[in-house]
């Protein structure tokens, strides 16, 4: 996987996704796209076979570089202090100084934490792909206890009529169901999150336009 051009490593996670190839992952209409010559796919610049170690230090140059210190001036406002333990200098100089060869290996990632950790670690995280645990709550338990309500949303909104032009209600509602609740991605659900952002933009827009009086 690491080995792949970076475009095939990106239509396959798409379609993992259950996303199309390529263009929009917002399930809007292609129709309305096309008129408005909004279709173009954009590819995001990125360099050629980057190194684990290029990108390491792309993420922390963007991170250094945020407006907010990465968020220390809106915990301050708040009368909290926002501390990145990771980014000490003396833990950059550490992972820095870790050769490359150790970061991937035998198709699993965070090969030395693996192997210098492995009388700590249960044996699910000694064997597992990979891939981050979940850093906040169950994004897609949360998606589905409300699914049939955004559902006989969805399904109301498409018979009046009014937003089809603008929106793909039918995707809308596969990218919603395509995934049951032991399917989560450690809260990576991308189609699940851009289908409910695109029923939140749409019902916004009904709100905005009194279409729902």
């Amino acid at each position: 996987m690491q080995l792949l051009p970076d475009r095939w490593k990106s239509i396959r996670k798409r379609r993992a996704k259950g996303l199309p190839p390529q263009g929009p992952t917002m399930p809007i209409s292609l129709e309305w796209m096309q008129t408005n010559n909004l279709a173009q796919r954009v590819t995001p610049s990125r360099p050629l076979g980057q190194s684990l170690r290029g990108k390491m230090e792309q993420m922390l140059s963007k991170v250094q570089d945020m407006t907010e210190s990465g968020g220390s001036v809106s915990a301050a406002a708040h009368g909290l202090e926002f501390t990145q333990p990771y980014h000490d200098k003396r833990v950059v100089e550490l992972a820095l100084a870790i050769p490359e060869n150790l970061y991937f290996k035998n198709g699993r990632s965070r090969h030395l934490a693996r192997t210098a950790l492995k009388d700590l670690y249960p044996p699910a995280f000694l064997d597992r792909r990979p891939g981050n645990d979940d850093l906040g709550p169950d994004f897609l338990m949360m998606a589905k206890r409300i699914e049939p309500r955004v559902l006989a949303e969805i399904d109301r909104m498409e018979r009046a009529g009014h937003l089809s032009q603008y929106f793909d209600f039918p995707r809308i509602r596969r990218m919603l169901t395509r995934r049951s609740v032991d399917q989560h991605a450690s809260g990576n659900e991308f189609d699940t999150r851009q289908a409910q952002l695109a029923f939140l933009c749409a019902r916004y827009i009904e709100w905005f336009r009194q279409m729902n009086e």
